[in-house]
């Protein structure tokens, strides 16, 4: 298995589905999450270090079904954020990976499901965002500090549905971001917490169409979110500017959902998923430091691709179905030159202005335990492919 620096590898399973959901960089490489299809419907979480040309690949797993979708650096290696069935409801799990393999450092269960969505490395530790469900699901933000002891954990919601996806400090400051249908339809929300979990502020916004926010991040120390507004048959991506409120809707022509941003050099990389006709590929999009897009590429061949997550270096994490009969991950750093399989596309944006809605939240203390986990790990073997050397 090799690591292709200048464009993509695919890693191939044999006989089954993979899909990454994130990545982050390391010295020489970058690791990531995912998981592993290993029986009808039942997955285990995947987990893997690319670097110095080698990749280690190892599955996290339960016999039930297991899963991630967020990775951060750890000391020398990486810590995947990992929701469990092992113990029958959903669990949440630390993964520690590196070369060597991968540990379960960290078990949480609650008093209902817990279902993690993304970690993110903060001053003196880790903030873990998702979900947490006994009638209903209900927003999840819990405090871990640098040796990942639990700090806080607070349950906040409504009695609709509600989730969050995505978390970024700033200043003394957590802001998260998420979606409702406490108003009967897909709202976007926008939580403002303190360090000590307390709630400084909550809202709810929107177009008088469907709306989501997926992903938070800081541009030039400014919180922006991203997401879709999802209007009838059509679906334009979402960029929320958080501090001002003013928004854009930004249109490839066809049904476009923004999963995630990354700041790179002064310009900001937009990344998600493309529908024209029936069949969906990723995206890639340069704009500048005020989201106005500059250029884009649509990323895909004869099948469906999706781009879950990418990083300021371009690296890009996501699954295709387009060179095998199953589903594989895509990995790799982002090549515009990588033809055909990288194709030029038109976006353009413009200004939309949404409304603000009241958004009342509980809060409570959500009571999580450490335990002994039961997940086993072992090793996984793929293979690899180039796919911009197979195009040519």
């Amino acid at each position: 298995m090799a690591l292709i620096n200048t464009s993509f590898a695919l890693l191939l399973g044999s006989d089954s589905n993979e899909g990454a959901f994130s990545i982050r960089s390391v010295k020489g490489g970058f690791c990531f999450s995912g998981r592993m299809e290993r029986g009808e419907s039942q997955y285990d979480a995947l987990v893997g270090v690319c670097r110095d040309d080698k990749c280690k690949v190892w599955y996290v797993g339960s016999g039930r079904d297991d899963f991630s979708y967020s990775v951060e650096r750890y000391g020398e290696g990486c810590l995947a954020l990992v929701t469990t069935l092992s113990e029958g409801d959903m669990d949440l799990s630390l993964v520690f990976f590196d070369e060597k393999g991968a540990r379960v450092v960290r078990h949480f269960e609650g008093s209902g499901d817990e279902m993690g969505w993304y970690l993110k490395r903060v001053k003196g530790g880790f903030l873990l965002v998702g979900g947490v469900r006994e009638d209903d699901w209900d927003i999840l933000v819990v405090r871990l500090d640098g040796e990942l002891n639990l700090i806080w954990s607070r349950r906040l919601g409504t009695k609709a549905q509600e989730y969050a996806y995505s978390a970024v400090e700033e200043g003394d400051a957590y802001y998260v971001v998420g979606r409702t249908d406490l108003g009967g339809d897909w709202d976007a929300f926008v939580l403002i917490l303190s360090r000590d979990g307390s709630l400084r502020a909550s809202y709810r916004t929107g177009t008088p169409a469907k709306d989501y926010l997926r992903y938070i991040g800081l541009v030039g120390g400014k919180p922006f979110a991203v997401g879709r507004s999802e209007l009838r048959d059509d679906s334009d991506i979402l960029v929320l500017d958080v501090i001002s409120w003013k928004a854009l809707l930004i249109d490839g022509g066809g049904f476009d959902y923004g999963r995630v941003f990354a700041v790179s050099d002064r310009s900001v990389l937009i990344a998600g998923d493309s529908y024209r006709g029936t069949d969906p590929d990723g995206f890639v999009i340069l704009a500048g430091e005020d989201f106005t897009p500059l250029r884009g590429w649509s990323v895909g061949g004869e099948d469906v691709e999706s781009i879950r997550f990418i990083t300021e270096e371009a690296l890009i994490a996501g699954y295709s179905y387009s060179f095998s009969l199953n589903n594989d991950m895509m990995l790799g750093r982002f090549d515009p030159s990588c033809h055909p399989f990288v194709r030029e596309k038109g976006f353009k944006a413009r200004e939309v202005k949404l409304r603000t809605l009241e958004y009342p939240l509980r809060v409570t203390r959500h009571k999580l335990k450490e335990v002994r986990s039961s997940l086993t790990t072992g090793k996984v073997e793929l293979d690899s492919r180039d796919v911009c050397r197979v195009q040519e």
